[in-house]
């Protein structure tokens, strides 16, 4: 929902019960009759017929109020833990970069390191030898079938294979 919309729906909640307070406002002072109120061992005498309305509906926004309330701190609760969480992870994140820096020699700004003086009586490496083992003949059968990426003979090149004329130098212009 849009920021315009909640608004306007804001502000329509809060005529509506502006015109809600007003109403309640007018009944409670034009019904000033006086009633008796009997109910089990309770008698209550000489109530204004105003209150009689407003006093459940007090009562009630109160009770709904309280009934909302658990849910409220459950919502609280699990915001403060989510944000307690995200500060970990930072944390955790900003640790991790500073042992990345420190592995690449990066300095704490950010800027890239001077590089070291290589050591004059270093030794040079030695090739290793390969470590694929060697490859054996294919079975006969397996020289009847074709690779994927080879294209076939009566097929034209892909235009991303090196065979292709795009990737052919141009020839030079006299």
């Amino acid at each position: 929902m849009s920021y315009l919309w909640q608004r306007f729906i804001h502000f329509l909640i809060a005529v509506i019960f502006l015109a809600i307070g007003i109403g309640l406002t007018v009944f409670v002072y034009s019904n000033t009759t006086s009633v008796n109120i009997d109910w089990w061992q309770l008698h209550f005498t000489n109530v204004p017929l105003g209150m009689v309305a407003l006093v459940p509906l007090l009562l009630g926004v109160v009770l709904g109020y309280l009934y909302h309330v658990p849910s409220g701190l459950h919502d609280f609760s699990q915001s403060m833990r989510k944000s307690r969480r995200i500060g970990e992870l930072e944390r955790e994140k900003k640790e991790l970069q500073h042992q990345l820096d420190r592995l690449l020699a990066m300095p704490e700004d950010g800027t890239p390191a001077a590089q070291p003086a290589a050591p004059a009586a270093q030794a040079e490496a030695t090739p290793m030898a390969p470590v694929t083992p060697p490859i054996q003949a294919a079975p006969a059968h397996a020289t009847k079938t074709r690779a994927v990426h080879e294209p076939k003979p009566h097929e034209p090149a892909k235009p991303h294979s090196p065979e292709h004329p795009s990737h052919r130098e141009p020839a030079p212009s006299a």
